[in-house]
């Protein structure tokens, strides 16, 4: 069976009419997240994270907010508390590793939080008898199960350590160590591989 133009085109104007058309402006429902509504304050919230089980992780200087789109949950700070925040100042984005796990770092030290406990834990990095109190976290591998870390202590003088810890085992290696005035502003670049990567280091004024 043949169709006429008139018919052809008829059909053709009834499937554009059920195509959403791009060429106008998309509304987006907005929400906006204030301590109003439950964020724990609304400066310095320089990390958003979104993890597997889908909730966006907001950081603070006063602790950690964890919005599932409905209800922001804040975990605040409490030294008497061993499973909680130990440092409220929250320094880095949320890595999530193989088994679900959450790391980043706060002002004195790399903390785990784990959903299968609903606990903090401040992870131990006293390396060959020494102990760091700044961190910056660089990348987590979940296939290697590898987290990547510098360190600040001015134990060796005008250089950042950079060291790897298996997230299991928390085995700590010293990979190297980076120049001090390097330190602010570094970021990782993937490289060839997914346990391999290159940096970016900003210099004074420019990269």
């Amino acid at each position: 069976m043949r169709l006429s133009s008139t018919c052809l085109s008829c059909i053709m104007m009834c499937l554009l009419l059920r195509i959403p058309s791009y060429g106008q402006d998309l509304v987006l429902p907005l929400e906006n997240i204030s301590p109003e509504n439950g964020l724990t304050t609304s400066k310095f919230n320089l990390y958003i994270s979104r993890d597997s089980h889908h909730y966006t992780w907001i950081s603070s200087i006063s602790g950690l907010n964890r919005f599932d789109g409905l209800r922001n949950r804040q975990f605040l700070a409490n030294d008497s508390s061993k499973s909680a925040l130990s440092d409220p100042i929250i320094q880095s984005p949320m890595f999530e590793d193989a088994d679900g796990n959450l790391w980043f770092n706060t002002s004195t030290s790399i903390q785990k939080y784990s959903y299968r406990s609903g606990e903090f834990q401040e992870v131990d990095t006293t390396y060959d008898g020494l102990e760091f109190k700044d961190f910056t976290l660089i990348d987590l591998v979940p296939s290697t199960h590898t987290l990547y870390f510098l360190a600040e202590d001015g134990i060796l003088g005008d250089f950042h350590p950079f060291f790897k810890m298996d997230t299991r085992t928390r085995q700590l290696i010293l990979i190297d160590s980076i120049p001090y005035y390097d330190f602010n502003g570094l970021r990782k670049i993937d490289g060839p591989s997914e346990d391999s990567f290159h940096f970016f280091i900003p210099q004074t004024g420019g990269w």
